[in-house]
């Protein structure tokens, strides 16, 4: 495991093994992160997402914050991106939009950079 020594990662957030962090990275407790992932640097990961095995999160992804939705009521929700995913610079992931719901990126997925998945 390779962390960035200004990379933050909360107690409470579960790594896999051969994970890599780099600088700048904040990594919120409730986050779980799988076997052989590459967080790059400037990433933000939030409570309730979930990576796969061998994703690539590439410079200024936000992934797991709210969604975009005024309708949104700050329940509880969460991500859960695939294995084998590569997530380009600047994309944002947004969890669900209602209680208990769940965006989902499947497998073996390129999203290119500043794309946005809510």
């Amino acid at each position: 495991m390779t962390i960035h020594a200004t990379a933050i990662i909360e107690p409470g957030a579960t790594l896999g093994e051969n994970v890599t962090i780099g600088p700048l990275s904040y990594i919120q407790a409730g986050v779980t992160i799988g076997d052989h992932c590459t967080i790059a640097s400037h990433v933000t990961i939030l409570c309730g997402t979930t990576l796969g095995d061998r994703t690539q999160v590439h410079a200024g992804a936000v992934l797991g914050d709210t969604p975009q939705d005024l309708a949104f009521l700050d329940e509880p929700s969460s991500v859960k991106i695939g294995n084998n995913c590569v997530i380009r610079e600047g994309v944002t992931i947004h969890r669900g939009t209602k209680a208990g719901s769940m965006t989902l990126v499947g497998n073996d997925c390129l999203l290119m950079a500043n794309s946005h998945i809510i």
